[in-house]
């Protein structure tokens, strides 16, 4: 199977299409033969066209039925970018009735021939006088206050901010925008934030390739054990307290986004706690843990941990089994511009304390596990990772994993804790565009329609 978009850089507005194709080797013809492939959030689909079978647009599902050793089907998927992002569109086999000599319908691994992964990446038009916050113009000390500016600007005045991520050019540092029709209700806020520094200079439209748009601000769970040192992160940064409780995985709502368990023993919890956790997780929902509380989840059940192998294939070595990591450490230069990632220097001095500061797997990592920062001088292994993550499972519909090794990532020089902080910053601070809805309805000419959260209540539009 193989998946193409016709253009890479796509302008907000433009037309974007998709091919897909499916070609049986062998040994067996396909019969009931299933394609899933749902177009994302950002992409709204004008027609489809199969040469066999037929597609589904609203449930994303390509039933081809029958394909002949030797045949090839073709979909062709025509849309249009209404919301500039960079858009991941995997399509991969769902079901056939025989045995697949190489790989196996449904499991989310891109290591086999059945699943294929268009990327494009949106251009979006600002217009002069819009304004610009680049984490790399803010010192060290006081860049985390970013992160509660973008809050109160998108929660407490509802104004939109762009995730713009320039890649290669500046792959080091994200961009955040404010477009110009949101400045004037911008400035007193801004005003409110002096520590950020905020560029409102633009006197020419220009076009920026967006990661993501910000229109929400996730509610997190911290973990009652140690939550306390996540919270120093909120703290620093100027998060509200309304944006997350400290708890355990039972305080997990239908409005909470993501769990955040630094040093902690989730092994002990009793079954309820363990449940819920896993659940939240295979629907969707974000985890983000250090220190020791990663082994815990992922070592062997014979040990009496959790034996849940998020990232991993077979587990990892518990703490205390395996030695401390032995900087420098390597960083992935594909990684640069992953949104984790964006950050100047390194992260190494700031991981260096606690009971657990490398993560060993007793076999590898999953192949959809990104291995950002890791130790390939490790008398363990040569995957020793510092920093790793990836949907869980493999699967892209469960939450993001993301595992960061220390406990409370306040050693090192402040560029290092900036670094260190930043990616619980990014993860907490973010929801990704699939998490969207679209909704489309017809009124009489010059009718006023109020739109509302069932979650919240709030007014989200006219």
């Amino acid at each position: 199977l193989t998946k193409v978009a016709d253009v890479f850089k796509p302008t907000e507005g433009d037309p974007v299409i998709y091919t897909v194709t499916v070609t049986n080797s062998g040994p067996d013809g396909a019969t009931n033969l299933v394609v899933a492939d749902e177009i994302p959030f950002g992409l709204d689909v004008t027609s489809a066209t199969a040469s066999h079978g037929s597609y589904d647009e609203n449930l994303g599902v390509w039933t081809i039925g029958t394909l002949a050793v030797g045949e090839t089907a073709t979909l062709t998927i025509e849309t249009i970018l209404f919301a500039a992002a960079t858009i991941e569109n995997t399509a991969e086999v769902n079901a056939v009735d025989q045995a697949d000599p190489d790989s196996t319908p449904g499991n989310y691994d891109p290591v086999e021939d059945d699943q294929s992964t268009a990327e494009i990446i949106g251009l979006k038009t600002f217009d002069a006088g819009s304004c610009i916050i680049d984490i790399g113009d803010q010192p060290a000390s006081t860049a985390l206050e970013v992160y509660g500016l973008i809050y109160d600007l998108v929660v407490n005045a509802q104004i939109p901010i762009y995730w713009s991520i320039d890649c290669p050019q500046s792959a080091t540092a994200p961009t955040f925008i404010i477009p110009a029709e949101y400045s004037t209700a911008a400035a007193a806020i801004l005003a409110a934030w002096p520590n950020v520094t905020v560029d409102c200079s633009a006197t020419a439209p220009f076009t920026a390739p967006i990661n993501d748009v910000i229109t929400s601000f996730p509610n997190a769970v911290l973990d009652l054990q140690n939550g306390g040192i996540a919270e120093d992160y909120y703290g620093t940064s100027g998060v509200p307290e309304a944006s997350y409780i400290t708890g355990m995985p039972s305080d997990l709502g239908p409005c909470n986004d993501i769990y955040i368990l630094p040093h902690a023993d989730p092994q002990d919890w009793d079954q309820v706690e363990q449940d819920t956790l896993y659940n939240f997780i295979l629907g969707g929902g974000n985890l983000w843990a250090a220190c020791h509380a990663v082994s815990a989840l992922e070592g062997p059940t014979a040990d009496g941990l959790l034996g849940w192998y998020f990232l991993s294939t077979q587990g990892l070595v518990p703490w205390g089994d395996h030695d401390d990591g032995t900087p420098p450490y390597t960083y992935d230069p594909t990684t640069t511009c992953d949104p984790f990632m964006q950050f100047d220097g390194t992260l190494d001095g700031a991981t260096t304390n606690g009971s657990e500061q490398i993560y060993i797997p007793i076999d590898t990592w999953r192949s959809t596990t990104t291995l950002a920062v890791y130790d390939p001088d490790h008398p363990d292994s040569s995957e020793a990772a510092i920093v790793a993550y990836g949907p869980a499972f493999g699967n892209p519909n469960y939450g993001t994993i993301v595992y960061e090794a220390g406990h409370s990532h306040d050693n090192g020089i402040d560029e290092e804790k900036l670094a260190a902080t930043q990616i619980v910053a990014r993860l907490s601070g973010r929801r990704p565009p699939e998490k969207g809805s679209t909704v489309r309805f017809t009124t009489a000419p010059n009718a006023t329609v109020h739109v509302f959260s069932n979650k919240t209540g709030e007014r989200l539009s006219d």
